[in-house]
Formats: C-alpha cells, structure tokens, sequence
C-alpha cells in the first residue's frame, strides 16, 4: 500500500540581516522559547498534523500528527502529567466543549501549561 504524506518545511532565519529589527530581538534562548509556545499551541490544536521544530540540528519539539488529541498532549506536556488529565466532552444548546482538565496534582503558579482553543484558534487570556 503506497502512503502520501504532504509536507510543508518552514526554514526561517528570523530577522537575518535585518538591522533595524535585529535590535528588537531577545536572546536566543527567549526567542526559542517564543517559537517552541507557538508549536506546541498548534501540536494541540491540530493533532493530526506532525510538527517539528528544530535549531542549529538540534530537535527542540516533535509531535507525530496521529490524530489523537491525547497524544498531543503527551508529546507537549510529557507522560507523567497527560496521565493527570480527564478528558471532557459536554454539549448543550448547539455547543460543544472537548478537551481535558488537569487533576489538582497539576497545579501551577501561573497559568504555562494552560490552553484554551476556540474553532483551533488559540484563546490567551492576559498571562
């Protein structure tokens, strides 16, 4: 059985040899960081598609893009915590709410690991 697979690679030197932008940037470690938050959003908000970030060769973040949305979480928060997840699926009135919620063991001090997406698109409340 023959298998097509459709790929888009993104090779991005972010503001190279732009001086007049390059003043703006943070470091690099922050700007990775920036980057990584972008994709791993966007892991969870389409499970079906294979995500892979990488710098200098170097693989910062994958995710295999098998549909499930429980393993997109697995691959953006690791193991331990997707096991401290419930999954929810609620519908009244014409809406649907799915996802998963943390257990109490998943607190944080701030709000890092939470994601809310509306229609896929991801919904940042101030941080």
């Amino acid at each position: 059985m023959l298998e097509l697979v459709r790929a888009l690679r993104l090779r991005l030197k972010t503001f190279y040899n732009v001086p007049a932008r390059l003043k703006f940037l943070k470091s690099t470690a922050t700007e990775i960081g920036h980057a990584t938050d972008l994709i791993q959003a966007f892991a969870l908000s389409y499970p079906a598609t294979a995500f892979r970030l990488t710098h200098n060769d170097h693989e910062i973040f994958s995710s295999n893009g098998d549909g499930s949305s429980f393993e997109a979480c697995v691959q953006v928060y690791g193991k331990e915590m997707a096991r401290s997840l419930f999954p929810i699926d609620y519908s009244a009135s014409g809406l649907r709410v799915t996802g998963y919620i943390g257990s109490p063991a998943t607190l944080r001090g701030t709000r890092a690991f939470q994601h809310m997406f509306v229609n896929r698109r991801e919904y940042a409340a101030s941080r």
